[in-house]
């Protein structure tokens, strides 16, 4: 990774070194990142229109934060961060499934556009208000004021403490709607990555008892506890999977708004990198001959691509 310069101090212990597979997962996540880097330096800056009212303007600014959060997610797992890699992940699940919601669901252009209008403004209403108990937290940031009328009616639409999308949907809803009308080839992985990221996060990533013994172990209750702060492998792997999974469904369906023409190398390319996540456990590969092609798809012979790196019980 090179966002942080060796002269420059780093705000934790660094990059963990990588063992075993992590070598090709790692390189296959910087692949990704920097075929999208290499599309937003080049075609993008041309095939990328943004008018007034376009749903383009949507399409840019979701897979932009996307991207953000991908890129923020693949330094912490690189820097043995997993559980909080894994947070990042169900914000980027959220983007990729509003821009899929976008593309197949949505037929009136300007309704989305109106919607994050007024979300925007009930945020500054949101952050006034906060700004009128703690001035320290607003700093120097010029929010913007609407009536009390105009707040009332954000109130009403978007509830008093923010608590609805500006698309007006639960995560859940999205991912149904989307499910409904995705083409063949997808269906069935929407729901798959909800599932996952949303247990994750839910009972083992967050505030939870696995969360919690993933840092703090006590031998007995008459012990002081045992605490880890610092860096390891947790999760790690399955969040760098997830993270890959979910961010290249977020370029696809960018792409298939903006850049129709590139979608079909894309997922070429996608389908590629993907070959370095593929598990060939023992049971796996029983029955499978040297000179056979491997399981992950790849087509290169077993013996030349994953035969080294079958996967034991108890490795993980």
């Amino acid at each position: 990774m090179d966002e942080i310069g060796d002269d420059q101090p780093t705000a934790d212990d660094g990059p963990l070194t990588r063992v075993g597979n992590e070598v090709q997962e790692f390189e296959a996540a910087l692949r990704l990142r920097d075929w999208v880097k290499d599309l937003v330096d080049g075609s993008a800056r041309t095939e990328w229109t943004m008018t007034p009212g376009s749903l383009n303007n949507v399409f840019v600014g979701t897979f932009g934060k996307g991207t953000k959060t991908y890129r923020a997610g693949l330094l912490l797992c690189d820097r043995g961060y997993g559980p909080q890699a894994g947070m990042l992940g169900r914000s980027l699940f959220e983007h990729m499934v509003v821009a899929w919601w976008l593309l197949l669901c949505v037929t009136d252009e300007s309704a989305p556009m109106e919607a994050l209008r007024a979300h925007q403004q009930h945020s500054a209403v949101l952050f006034a208000r906060a700004g009128e108990h703690h001035p320290e937290f607003l700093g120097d940031e010029k929010i913007p004021t609407v009536s009390d009328a105009e707040a009332a009616q954000l109130d009403t639409r978007f509830g008093r403490y923010g608590a609805r999308a500006w698309h007006g949907k639960d995560l859940a809803g999205l991912v149904r709607e989307v499910e409904a009308v995705v083409r063949a080839e997808y269906r069935g992985r929407f729901w798959s990555l909800f599932r996952f990221v949303n247990a994750q996060n839910n009972y083992i990533l967050h505030h939870s008892a696995i969360g919690l013994l993933d840092t703090v172990q006590w031998t007995d209750s008459e012990s002081a506890p045992d605490v880890s702060v610092g860096p390891n492998r947790i999760w790690r792997r399955a969040m760098l999977w997830s993270l890959v999974q979910i961010y290249g469904l977020l370029v696809t369906a960018s792409l298939e708004r903006l850049s129709p023409g590139r979608v079909s190398d894309f997922e070429l390319f996608y389908d590629e990198i993907q070959v370095a996540f593929f598990v060939v456990t023992e049971a796996r590969a029983r029955g499978l001959g040297r000179n056979d092609p491997c399981l992950c798809g790849s087509g290169r012979k077993f013996k030349v691509c994953h035969l080294s790196r079958v996967e034991r019980a108890g490795t993980f």
